[in-house]
């Protein structure tokens, strides 16, 4: 399976135009570490960049851990969470089903054990504030996009800012 999706990886990334020069790919877990909130996007913006629409809950919450663990909620209701909370929430589930592992630059893996499923993620990081006039994302927050191992590209992306300790 691991060779699978190195293979799918790089063919996604041949059919890529260069990175952005205001995106850093993310090539270690450091750069994940910490917990992160869905920006939320216009309706129309998400509909023009996504092809599908797996995690349509308007906020959603991600904590990757130092060992490789994630954990991950989301909720069509507004909660509001600090680093600290949402890390103590996750802590009282006792539930490390979900591993991360950067493949190569710009390209994570995230395994859920329990369910046998793999995806892989294209992830950079703004390194400046980039604002299209419908919604602003900020220096240092991370995009990801969904590989579509049969299409070999991104259909679905979001955006995470990091959240406040």
């Amino acid at each position: 399976m691991v060779r699978r999706l190195l293979l799918i990886v790089l063919i996604v990334f041949a059919s890529m135009p260069m990175a952005y020069a205001d995106r850093i790919p993310v090539v270690t877990p450091a750069q994940l570490v910490g917990c992160w909130s869905l920006v939320d996007m216009p309706a129309a913006m998400k509909a023009q960049m996504n092809e599908v629409d797996p995690y349509p809950q308007k906020y959603q919450w991600f904590c990757f851990e130092p060992n490789g663990t994630m954990h991950t909620a989301a909720s069509d209701t507004p909660m509001v969470y600090t680093t600290a909370s949402l890390r103590a929430a996750f802590k009282k589930l006792a539930n490390d089903d979900m591993r991360y592992e950067i493949m190569k630059a710009g390209v994570m893996r995230i395994q859920q054990i329990s369910t046998h499923q793999e995806m892989g993620w294209q992830t950079e990081i703004f390194d400046q504030t980039y604002s299209n006039g419908l919604t602003m994302l900020a220096k240092g927050d991370m995009e990801m996009g969904l590989i579509d191992f049969a299409k070999s590209k991104v259909v679905y992306w979001r955006i995470l800012s990091p959240m406040k300790p």
